[in-house]
């Protein structure tokens, strides 16, 4: 009996040492800045945070751990946002951020893991902004910079562009923070395909003259007024203002530049001529600032995949550019509109995930043209 006692004893003490010992196993934490890890798109840190303010900014790194956590935190407006990370392109997180800051386990196993790991903001700047705190694996594990792709690709757009309602199934409803997901967007499926870092600028409502009104032109919900800035809005995120802030056309060098705009301005142009000719001369005007401000890329003027009543325009405008300036990096690709019937519907009608990979499948030949 004696015997029986102390065996019991003696498996309780190793059974407590190693829950204890499992508890307050060491860690290790990384901030989020770049001797860690690659800045996605416009991303940008302040006080070792990783600040994300457009939809699909975020941190990529090369990860060897058994568990690994991020700790996030919400903008100065409180706002709760959708964030979604991928091991290996596989997809192991996917949250709506309703605390300031909490932190969330990535995974957590009994052998190491190894690859690349990506943690991304799915929701577009206007909705809310967010920030990377901090990086925690265990005390074995490490994290390291991922390696600058050959390839870079700048996409410019509206709410067809950020993926607005796309995990929603009911057309008649309309924005819900969990159904915007923009890695299900063309612009992020092309980048993916084509293995391309990516910068995606866009936002729901947003046009290349006029932003969605009702009435008088709306400038400041424009791509154009924005583009030179980090984000967007009066918003702050660890001391910082994305919207506020000049962006270092350096940090990115777009090998190719599209643009799926017009959409919202045909809320303003109502095509009456004398406005329509209005939204012609600023999307030509946007070209020679885009041309500016990136004179080695390739630039993909596109309309449709949302209504496109101005595509005349919009054409009329490539060919004014290409006539005043002789530059031959310019050209014109029409996505055939949502087909409903087939893909189905987000959101207030908006592109499903199957609509999105069909708009990818129209744009990639047309971008593998300009790297020929």
């Amino acid at each position: 009996m004696k015997k029986l006692i102390l065996l019991c004893i003696a498996l309780s003490v190793f059974v407590n040492l190693g829950f204890s010992a499992s508890k307050n196993a060491k860690k290790k934490d990384f901030t989020p800045t770049e001797n860690n890890v690659r800045l996605l798109s416009r991303t940008i840190t302040s006080n070792k945070t990783a600040v994300m303010a457009h939809g699909a900014t975020g941190v990529e790194f090369n990860v060897s751990a058994k568990k690994l956590s991020v700790t996030l935190i919400k903008d100065s407006w409180h706002r709760d946002v959708r964030i979604v990370a991928f091991l290996n392109d596989e997809r192991i997180f996917d949250e709506i951020l309703k605390e300031d800051s909490k932190e969330y386990v990535l995974f957590d196993s009994v052998e190491v893991k190894t690859g690349v790991v990506r943690i991304v903001k799915a929701t577009e700047a206007m909705m809310a902004n967010a920030g990377i705190k901090k990086l925690t694996t265990d005390g074995e594990g490490n994290i390291t910079p991922t390696a600058a792709k050959k390839l870079k690709i700048e996409f410019l757009g509206d709410s067809a562009t950020a993926a607005y309602g796309v995990d929603e199934t009911n057309p008649s409803v309309s924005y819900r923070l969990e159904t915007q997901d923009i890695t299900k967007s063309y612009a992020y499926k092309v980048a993916r395909e084509l293995d391309a870092d990516y910068s995606i600028i866009c936002g729901s409502g947003w046009g290349a003259y006029s932003g969605w009104t009702d009435g008088p032109r709306k400038k400041d919900t424009t791509i154009p007024d924005i583009y030179d800035k980090v984000g967007f809005g009066d918003v702050m995120v660890a001391n910082v203002m994305p919207g506020g802030k000049k962006w270092d056309f350096n940090r990115f060098k777009p090998d190719i530049i599209t643009i799926l705009l017009g959409a919202n301005d045909q809320s303003y142009t109502k095509g009456d001529p004398k406005k329509c000719k209005e939204f012609q001369d600023g999307y030509l005007k946007f070209l020679y600032d885009l041309r500016a401000k990136n004179p080695d890329a390739y630039i993909l003027c596109c309309s449709g995949l949302a209504p496109d009543e101005l595509k005349g325009q919009i054409q009329a405008a490539l060919a004014d550019y290409k006539s005043q300036t002789g530059d031959n990096k310019v050209d014109y690709l029409y996505i055939p509109l949502n087909n409903g019937d087939r893909d189905g519907w987000g959101a207030d009608y908006h592109p499903t995930d199957k609509a999105y990979t069909n708009a990818a499948k129209v744009m990639l030949p047309k971008i593998k043209e300009f790297l020929k």
